[in-house]
């Protein structure tokens, strides 16, 4: 009697010690599932090429990725420097600043080169006489965004700079920018128009750029930008339902 007591003790026993290791097991494959699905989700795209463009000392940078979502399997992905949400805070105040501040003729600039010294030497007194607390290191990234929006032409100046694009169109507001590829033809990009006003204002700079006006009262225009390339645009939703658009 005492012996099958025993024996019932210790197969209990047993199967205490047997329990947690299975648990461990478990919770050993669960972990590495879990990190497996991370892994997954953080994983960068694998880009089919990729290339520098040319932009002085900014590491920018485009490539075509497959993208199962987009039409054709193909996308073109553009990356350019990361703004945390604090310096991305600080260079909407620097924007807001500087259509206020900046009282510059176009008269005293002699190239774009000038314009770039000039706007990087206006945010670094900025920065200091409104105290505002930016890391050095993130200085660089802000001017590189300060440039390409009020110097050159702002979200498109990437594409704008890759020699194997023939095309960029935008056919209204939260539809990604379309490109024309020389090796992989039509295809869409990374980069959107989110906000009817953002693609308004970018469509009055182009035409401004070009020499012309465009208004709703006379929202179509056909010109050339300075470096000879043709542009077609719209304005507002009178002419198309989707919005401003314009191809390049």
């Amino acid at each position: 009697m005492r012996l099958k007591i025993f024996k019932e003790k210790l197969s209990g026993l047993q199967k205490l010690q047997v329990e947690p290791k299975g648990i461990i097991k478990e919770d050993k494959i669960k972990k590495e599932k879990d990190s497996k699905n991370e892994e997954k989700d953080t994983k960068i795209p694998q880009f089919m090429t990729l290339s520098k463009l040319e932009w002085d000392n900014n590491e920018i940078h485009a490539g075509i990725i497959k993208d199962p979502t987009a039409k054709g399997g193909l996308r073109y992905q553009v990356i350019e420097p990361i703004l945390s949400e604090r310096d991305q805070k600080a260079f909407e105040i620097i924007k807001k600043l500087l259509m206020t501040e900046l009282t510059v003729s176009l008269q005293d600039i002699k190239s774009k080169k000038d314009a770039e010294r000039r706007l990087k030497k206006k945010i670094s007194s900025m920065i200091k006489k409104y105290r505002l607390n930016i890391p050095k290191k993130n200085i660089s990234k802000i001017n590189y965004y300060a440039i390409r929006d009020f110097v050159h032409l702002g979200k498109i100046e990437p594409l704008m700079r890759d020699h194997m694009i023939e095309e960029i169109s935008c056919d209204g507001t939260n539809i990604p920018i379309y490109i024309w590829h020389r090796e992989h033809e039509s295809m869409p990009t990374n980069i959107i128009f989110e906000k009817d006003a953002e693609l308004n204002n970018f469509s009055r700079k182009m035409a401004y750029i070009c020499g012309k006006h465009v208004s709703m009262a006379d929202p179509i225009i056909d010109a050339s930008l300075p470096n000879g390339s043709r542009i077609n645009l719209t304005l507002g939703h009178e002419i198309t339902k989707r919005g401003s658009t314009f191809t390049i």
